[in-house]
């Protein structure tokens, strides 16, 4: 799920209309901004994910951007730092074939 800074907003709607969310894995591109371009605070991305793991989903394997545009930041102090990082969930609610 690669939506631009929308996932919070996403994500947050599934949880509430779904007692069981509706997939067995999701891959999710977790941005350091919302859709808007606001930032994300540390006590806000703290509380969604405390939801997203209430939800039952669970990391399973992350990965920071490595994209060229981030690494010229470690390199060029103009640039840009690190905007996203890759989530693999694993839902540990319902009944699917990754979890029997």
């Amino acid at each position: 799920m690669d939506v631009e800074g929308a996932e919070y907003r996403l994500l947050d709607t599934w949880m509430e209309h779904y007692d069981v969310l509706p997939f067995s894995q999701l891959l999710a591109e977790i941005h350091l901004k919302e859709e808007d371009g606001d930032e994300v605070s540390f006590s806000d991305f703290r509380q969604w994910w405390e939801r997203v793991e209430a939800a039952g989903l669970r990391p399973f394997w992350a990965e920071q951007d490595m994209s060229s545009e981030s690494l010229m930041g470690s390199l060029n102090p103009s640039s840009e730092p690190v905007k996203f990082s890759h989530y693999s969930f694993i839902n540990t609610r319902g009944k699917h074939i990754l979890l029997e």
